[in-house]
């Protein structure tokens, strides 16, 4: 049985209609979802060295694994981002 998110490679491709401050924002927003996660990267770590139980230890090391998979998808998304051609349209009033 094929698992589409391992044996499948499917890629959308989406044209955004973005203002200049819209366009900021969002680079704005993904820079703070990447410190929230480098926060709790950092966390679980914490915790996986002080972990008393194998329960504990598992909990934390999904921890990590979850915040660097997350880590590397936001920092893909953002490069993209700022590797795109950017086409400016201005219109006189």
């Amino acid at each position: 049985m094929l698992r589409a998110s391992q044996d499948m490679n499917t890629e959308l491709y989406k044209n955004l209609k973005l203002s200049v401050r819209e366009s900021a924002t969002l680079l704005v927003v993904i820079d703070k979802s990447i410190e929230h996660y480098n926060k709790n990267y950092n966390f679980f770590w914490d915790r996986l060295n002080g972990a008393g139980t194998e329960k504990q230890a598992k909990d934390w090391s999904d921890g990590i694994k979850h915040s660097r998979k997350r880590l590397k998808e936001l920092n893909s998304i953002k490069a993209k981002i700022e590797e795109s051609e950017v086409i400016t349209k201005h219109q006189l009033a």
